[in-house]
């Protein structure tokens, strides 16, 4: 397998040499037919060779003309462009399409994928399970694939097999088949592909047509981008190594990021990346030649934007009428195996704000739901900051009046009472009033005697 994937690199390389050398000496038999036709000096670097492509033009250009402009790779005498190659065998062959998903995918996610397999004739559609894009790519291009879609939760990518090119593209207000009443069952009849004028070359899509999000659509330095949108302290998957193979010069830091993207190298990336907990920054650090190859376009494919933090709010909004919310936050930070502090994003910028300073955010509802029958008993177990939801619930329960110790048994752990018991004199001044039960524990102070 490995050898005939080589050979066809090698043969598309080849192809794509020709193609160059025949575009270099069409582009100079142009030049020289415009300067005869309209009577200009034909340029210096072309006047040695003028006559010998004055004669090519003769003998090359009139027949295969018109063939040219209709046909690919192999649909006409001249290759025009290698992107014209995924139509090599349109009309000839069926497509043969592979449809999978992201991993662990949603239900409504599998109910589209299915109906995706309905649109697009001579389909297959896979479940993803475990398996690694490269392990599906290869599968596909042994097998005669012609092209590879993978849906995701909020985008999807159309692979055209075996060398691209490959899309990316984004749905919304999708209204599938299910949500539409009364509508019987979906024809699985082929449709006819017709191809009639399609005589011009591929063009790339304009980049102002381009879907970007709201935040990148004012004028921003790289700077701002790196300071405010991209992620820098996330850990680095496979795709990142493969990224940076694709540009790298350097042999060996080529050699080695094609081996940690691989199926065969997971071992070797996770006790690279996730164990010791090694950042991006640390790993474009280390390949730093690889680095200093990275392009606009690679880069904004390398890094990904900041997620959203969710935070469990730790008050009742009762006693202040929705006036003051407080949230309970652990500032992460930690050593790794690097002897590295790791500090969290979030809770760590949360941490450096000053009184007055504003900070923007949204509600969304909760996965807790309590009884709204005060008289059922409630064992609340949180330990940690799992304490904030049932602190939002004692005080709502206290400020109504409803709190009771025989409704309402606490258990909160953490590792040390000094340190980490929070809240500590809320909930036992509450506690002592009869409010609810409590019992804390704390690891380590624990007497090993006990």
């Amino acid at each position: 397998m490995l050898r005939r994937q080589a050979r066809l690199r090698r043969e598309y390389l080849y192809r794509k040499t020709v193609e160059d050398k025949q575009k270099s000496i069409q582009a100079k038999k142009d030049q020289i037919k415009r300067s005869l036709e309209e009577n200009i000096p034909i340029h210096g670097d072309l006047r040695k060779e003028a006559l010998a492509l004055q004669k090519r033009i003769d003998y090359e250009d009139k027949g295969p003309e018109r063939a040219a402009v209709i046909g690919g790779f192999s649909g006409g005498t001249n290759t025009q462009s290698s992107q014209d190659d995924e139509y090599r065998y349109a009309g000839v062959e069926d497509p043969k399409i592979m449809i999978t998903t992201s991993r662990e995918p949603s239900a409504r996610l599998k109910m589209f994928v299915k109906e995706i397999r309905l649109i697009f004739p001579n389909s297959q559609r896979m479940n993803r399970g475990g398996y690694e894009m490269s392990q599906l790519i290869h599968a596909c291009r042994a097998n005669g694939v012609t092209d590879f879609i993978v849906v995701h939760e909020h985008r999807g990518v159309v692979c055209h097999l075996p060398y691209g090119p490959t899309a990316s593209f984004t749905l919304s207000g999708v209204v599938m088949r299910h949500d539409i009443p009364d509508l019987g069952p979906m024809s699985e009849q082929f449709p006819h592909l017709i191809f009639h004028n399609f005589k011009t070359d591929l063009v790339a899509p304009s980049i102002a047509d381009m879907p970007v999000p709201e935040f990148l659509k004012e004028p921003l330095t790289l700077y701002e981008i790196a300071e405010q949108y991209w992620d820098l302290k996330f850990y680095p998957t496979q795709y990142v190594f493969s990224l940076l193979a694709l540009v790298s010069d350097d042999k060996l830091e080529r050699d080695k990021c094609i081996e940690l993207s691989t199926a065969q190298g997971q071992e070797d990336w996770m006790s690279y990346c996730r164990r010791p907990r090694r950042t991006v920054l640390e790993v474009l650090h280390d390949f730093h030649k690889s680095a200093s190859k990275l392009t606009i376009e690679i880069l904004f494919e390398l890094f990904s934007p900041i997620k959203p933090r969710s935070f469990s709010i730790a008050s009742s909004c009762l006693p202040s009428s929705g006036q003051k919310m407080e949230l309970l936050i652990a500032v992460v930070k930690y050593y790794s195996k690097l002897k590295k502090a790791r500090l969290g994003l979030a809770s760590n910028w949360l941490k450096g704000l000053n009184p007055g300073d504003q900070v923007y955010g949204w509600i969304t509802k909760g996965t807790i739901e309590f009884p709204k029958n005060t008289s059922i008993p409630l064992v609340l177990i949180g330990p940690g900051t799992g304490l904030a939801p049932f602190r939002s619930l004692i005080q709502e329960r206290t400020y109504l009046g409803q709190a009771d110790k025989h409704t309402m048994h606490l258990f909160f752990g953490c590792r040390y009472k000094e340190k980490d018991f929070h809240c500590r004199e809320e909930l036992e001044g509450l506690a002592g009033e009869g409010k609810f039960l409590v019992d804390q524990n704390c690891y380590q102070d624990f007497d090993p005697n006990l």
